[in-house]
């Protein structure tokens, strides 16, 4: 199990695929293994693709990719992933390995091999955000002048109320629409 902060990177650095039929460096550098590695709410990045192919998606970055390449290609690549939640995501989350032999070496059929790394995101406490216009507003004196376009995010409030505080410098200040 690891842990990150909310919307931060993790650096994974423990993932290490092995093949016991695979007892000589040559067999390790010849024979073909795929990796499909899946996340619920988050992003994976390979810091090394040297020697990979990718299977759809975008190559070394997404919440699944699928590749192919050596056992030591495939090492090399799972030396060093990042992991990051989806924005403003937090909870628990899980990251899914399976990897197979695709039936190189041994007796049998193509063997396959599953684990899940739990990550727990935790929470921050994130600023609010305005969204104001970025474009001149001009109105006549002392005539009545609406500023459409206003707004505020705060994603750790959800639909809870949140108190805000608007004055003028100038003037006077009247809000509609709120509750």
């Amino acid at each position: 199990n690891m842990s990150v902060d909310e919307d931060e990177r993790l650096f994974i650095e423990s993932i290490h695929l092995s093949d016991h039929d695979m007892f000589t460096s040559e067999k390790a550098s010849s024979n073909f293994f795929s990796v499909n590695i899946t996340v619920t709410s988050g992003q994976i990045f390979l810091l090394k693709m040297d020697g990979l192919s990718f299977d759809g998606g975008k190559p070394g970055y997404g919440s699944t990719l699928k590749m192919r390449g050596t056992l030591t290609n495939l090492n090399n690549a799972l030396s060093r992933l990042v992991y990051i939640g989806n924005k403003n995501f937090h909870g628990h989350d899980l990251i899914v390995f399976c990897a197979s032999d695709e039936g190189n070496e041994g007796y049998g059929e193509e063997m396959m091999k599953t684990d899940v790394l739990s990550v727990m995101v935790l929470a921050v406490n994130d600023s609010p955000t305005w969204y104001i216009p970025h474009f001149p507003i001009s109105c006549d004196e002392d005539k009545l002048c609406l500023v459409p376009g206003i707004e505020l995010e705060d994603p750790d409030v959800g639909s809870k109320s949140i108190e805000i505080e608007v004055s003028a410098l100038y003037g006077h200040i009247s809000i509609s629409g709120a509750e």
